[in-house]
């Protein structure tokens, strides 16, 4: 669930307005009391609200680049009469035209607190030939709002500074309403002390603790994690994740070493401590709300076994374009853990490519630059250990600033089965965790292949896997019960092939390129190492790269049963899904139900464009990082050379 509740901005409390009836899913659109955002959906159906601080006009939408042409839009105001008004448009070169067919159905318009409060339904598929009205999409897709106080001639005026656009889970997020009883929950707070210091852009910051001894004791289920900012530096907090620690840490590690001092993450001491710390569990990044819950029959746990994790480093990833300086930080994370144990408990499981340039290499122009990873049937068998099958509940997907859709699919008997992350409008900016309507399920001998789709238009350098914002990444964490030891499957080039074919576009004089490579360049940053520069760009250089990085074969690195394996694997084919086709329906439904855990209702089409206001209108059954993989230690790394 989206929270909202009570906002402090510069001394001024906001209170968010209350909403008609319990809606799981609460989003601000613009901050910091004027445009509120409500809804639930199910399989079918999706049921919004907005409150948008106006007395005028408000508008809400789907757009599929996040501007205001080819959007999906409906319209609200209150009539001079008292009456309201409600209609489903389309826009094109700028024009807010009202559909030929009303998809969208109000159910009430009204004013209340000083807000346009506008109730509304619609189905998620509407398989408009016209494209007048767009389904809603899973992932993020983009919304688009506006909202102004002048009438023209009957309709809306200009909105000047008062629209925006946001990527919102519609029908990907919690869905649910979580009500947890503070009482009966043991909170644990965990922060870093650093002063951005304005010399680099991009930092790592790496700081060990260890669960509290009542918990080490005593298992606890972790029922919800809160991201904890320091005020004035929200805008440089990329990512934090947390990196359990094996025994190993406790019974080798520290018998020989000091406890890790908090500083810089990969570099000195901490190059040891990553060799018995590497399994990632929990993950934010940058636009994903602050305060993160779980399903009520799903926990993560944490503690109550000396083969549980007691150790963690807390790392989190500071974006500094700006080489802001003196600015002191101390931001980390809230654990909410509770010894009432819930049904099932999750694991996390890491898919994707190496972070670095034998990961990922982008050349510059290019307009969709596809890269797929695969995770094989030994690998993904590994995950299940004891257990027949495994459900896949959420995903997160991560790239970086080019990244522009990711796709995680099951491949079954050599077919494309089922979708665990499906994003088509991926937006760095607003990143979710996308809760699947319906757990997947995995069964031995599944495969997992993760699509990245890249734009480098605007760049007209290199771009390289690695852990800053302005290099790439390709990842999609998933959370799947019940919880097994596996943490990783990732590919990577065969190093002897990359060089191979460096040295024959070098030869070739179509790049500039360093090939005498060491061990401790994999640790640099490809444009620190590889060095490459094109002399001359086109269409088929680009091809060349995407060929390279689709057809070759790769290392598989595979994290499971707490051993680590290395292999070589052919790219990973299959027989591609085809999506569902839209089948053609009755445009005007007369029924519609949105989450059987809220409400149920009913709409008309009578009457869409003008009806009387309904200033009470409560139906008591109305009805949805950046993570990084370093985990190759330098033992391992020399043993791919």
């Amino acid at each position: 669930m989206i929270l909202l509740g009570l906002f402090v901005l510069i001394g001024t409390v906001f209170t968010s307005p209350t909403p008609s009836e319990t809606f799981s899913n609460q989003l601000i659109l613009k901050e910091p009391d004027l445009y509120y955002l409500y809804w639930n959906y199910n399989e079918t159906d999706i049921l919004m609200e907005t409150h948008v601080k106006t007395s005028g006009w408000a508008a809400f939408g789907i757009s599929p680049t996040g501007g205001m042409d080819n959007s999906d839009v409906i319209v609200s105001w209150i009539n001079t009469d008292g009456s309201y008004h409600f209609t489903d448009r389309h826009i094109r070169g700028r024009k807010v035209i009202v559909d030929e067919t009303q998809n969208w159905f109000p159910i009430s318009v009204y004013q209340k607190d000083g807000y346009l409060v506008t109730k509304f339904t619609r189905k998620i598929r509407i398989c408009d030939e016209t494209n007048q009205d767009l389904d809603i999409p899973t992932g993020t897709p983009m919304t688009i709002f506006a909202y102004g106080t002048i009438l023209i001639d009957d309709d809306i005026g200009y909105h000047g500074m008062n629209r925006g656009t946001k990527s919102v889970p519609l029908i990907s997020s919690l869905n649910t309403v979580t009500n947890i009883n503070l009482d009966e929950v043991d909170q644990v707070e965990y922060r870093v002390n650093y002063t951005l210091d304005g010399v680099k852009d991009t930092v790592y910051h790496c700081a060990m603790f260890k669960l509290p001894d009542s918990w080490i004791k005593e298992k606890r289920h972790l029922i919800r994690y809160e991201t904890l900012y320091s005020p004035g530096n929200e805008e440089n907090l990329h990512h934090w994740n947390i990196i359990e620690c094996q025994p190993e840490f406790e019974n080798s590690y520290l018998k020989n070493n000091d406890f890790p001092k908090e500083g810089e993450c990969y570099s000195g001491e901490w190059l040891k401590v990553i060799e018995v710390c590497r399994k990632i569990s929990l993950v934010w990044a940058v636009g994903g709300p602050a305060i993160q819950d779980f399903p009520d029959d799903l926990a993560y746990p944490l503690g109550g076994s000396d083969d549980e994790a007691k150790y963690f480093f807390l790392e989190i990833h500071y974006d500094n374009p700006k080489l802001k300086k003196d600015a002191p930080d101390f931001s980390g994370v809230r654990l909410y853990g509770t010894k009432n144990y819930r049904k099932n408990e999750f694991g996390v499981f890491t898919v994707g490519g190496s972070e670095n340039y034998a990961g990922l290499i982008i050349p510059p122009g290019a307009e969709k630059f596809s890269v797929n990873y695969g995770c094989s049937a030994d690998c993904v068998d590994k995950i299940f250990e004891e257990q027949e099958e495994i459900k896949v509940f959420s995903t997160l997907p991560h790239t970086h600033l080019t990244g522009k859709e990711i796709y995680t699919k099951v491949v079954r008997d050599g077919k494309e089965v089922a979708y665990l992350a499906n994003n088509k409008y991926y937006d760095f900016n607003y990143q979710y965790y996308n809760f699947l309507t319906n757990p997947v399920t995995l069964k031995k001998g599944d495969q997992l292949i993760t699509e990245c789709v890249y734009s480098t238009t605007n760049k007209k350098e290199f771009t390289y896997g690695g852990l800053s914002t302005r290099e790439e990444m390709c990842f999609t964490f998933i959370w799947y019960y019940p919880k097994t030891s596996a943490s990783l499957c990732v590919e990577e080039f065969d190093r002897k092939q990359l060089t191979d074919f460096l040295a024959d576009l070098k030869n070739a004089d179509e790049i500039d390129a360093n090939l005498n490579l060491t061990i401790d360049d994999i640790y640099k940053p490809g444009d620190q190492s590889l060095k490459l520069k094109i002399k001359n760009p086109s269409k088929q250089l680009v091809q060349k790269f995407e060929d390279f990085h689709n057809k070759n074969e790769r290392r598989q690195i595979c994290a499971a049963n707490k051993k680590m394996s290395i292999t070589t694997k052919n790219p990973l084919i299959a027989e591609p899904m085809v999506d569902d086709v839209c089948s053609k329906q009755t445009i005007f439904t007369t029924k519609t139900s949105v989450s059987p855990k809220t409400s149920s209702m009913l709409t008309t089409k009578e009457n869409i464009v003008t009806q009387k206001p309904i200033y009470v209108f409560n139906m008591s059954n109305l009805i949805n990082f950046n993570i990084f993989l370093l985990i190759l230690n330098l033992a391992i790394l020399k043993s791919i050379f």
